[in-house]
């Protein structure tokens, strides 16, 4: 594994911040007790974020979630990584020069992970991806879509407002609303601006 990260940190044994900090950027929790952080400084930084990105718990709730096109369990603690995040993941992730560059400019978990999961070293230490092409094409699609908007207005029947791809502008989208259990497809033209 030579070449884990810049600093070759590949015999270098995790301290008690590089396991709260994959705690938090893979599996969106905080470690259970001081006594599991206290274990997991026994590993190497390998070891700790191949444990992390190939767990049951990572793949349920980050990968399958995403998947299905629903946001990764970091969406509901924050809008994305704290540049102290991106600059532990840039240090000790398994990550290709361009990635590890990328990750500057990183604003949410959905590019984070886009970055990530594209990313072919990243990928060597997620064995779910590696072993389901279909799987890793359905993250990859489902990430490069990021769907934004409001409601302007909504005054009995009217509804107003606006959605847009914001990884992709000019696509058009079409929004499903239920309303008093009818449902009603809403077909969005795309607006150059």
């Amino acid at each position: 594994m030579t070449g884990f990260s810049p600093q070759n940190q590949v015999e270098r044994h995790a301290t008690a911040d590089d396991v709260v900090m994959h705690y938090r950027l893979f599996l969106a929790r905080e470690p259970e007790s001081a006594e599991v952080v206290a274990e997991k400084t026994w590993q190497t930084l390998p070891t700790l974020v191949a444990g992390a990105a190939g767990s049951d718990e990572f793949y349920e709730t980050v990968i399958l979630n995403i998947a299905h096109g629903d946001a990764p369990p970091h969406a509901f603690r924050s809008r994305g990584p704290e540049p102290g995040d991106l600059e532990w993941a840039a240090r000790v992730l398994p990550l290709e020069p361009s990635a590890r560059t990328q990750l500057t400019q990183v604003r949410t978990w959905r590019q984070f992970f886009d970055l990530l999961f594209r990313d072919a070293a990243f990928r060597q230490f997620v064995p779910t991806l590696n072993a389901d092409p279909a799987l890793v094409d359905s993250v990859l699609n489902s990430l490069s879509r990021d769907v934004i908007g409001a409601i302007e207005l909504c005054i009995g029947a009217e509804l107003k407002g606006w959605a847009a791809n914001h990884m992709n502008l000019a696509e058009s989208i079409t929004l499903e609303i239920l309303a008093d259990g009818a449902r009603r497809h809403c077909p969005v033209r795309s607006v150059s601006g």
